[in-house]
């Protein structure tokens, strides 16, 4: 099993700025949707669709609390990505497993959703 894809729904004005915004940060591709597809766009990863972002605008604060805390990617290249959030002023935290020495990048979208940037050790 693997995890296919992650969909953000959203007023307009807000999944064309994740969508800029994703694009920038980790250089995806906006790709084709199939005839079926919602109202939105598909991000690309080389060949592998990986974000679809829908446009809604019946999403409103729910009363429970939400337990998704984040997705992650894994990545290449540490040093550019860390230089690309610092261009762009992007807060982050870095966190390094010593265990692995595997190095981790916490950081959110416009809209607030949480990111993650896995990257293996030098």
């Amino acid at each position: 099993m693997y995890l296919d894809h992650i969909n953000i729904s959203a007023p307009t004005d807000i999944i064309d700025q994740e969508k800029a915004f994703l694009i920038d940060i980790f250089d995806l591709i906006d790709g084709e949707k199939s005839s079926t597809a919602q109202a939105g766009y598909w991000l690309y990863h080389g060949d592998r669709a990986l974000v679809h972002l829908t446009f809604s605008d019946r999403h409103a604060p729910l009363e429970k609390p939400r337990y998704l805390d984040h997705v992650a990617f894994r990545l290449t290249n540490f040093d550019g990505f860390i230089q690309k959030l610092v261009d762009r002023h992007l807060e982050h935290t870095v966190y390094l497993t010593p265990e692995t020495g595997e190095r981790q990048i916490f950081f959110h979208t416009p809209s607030g959703i949480r990111l993650e940037a896995n990257f293996a050790q030098k």
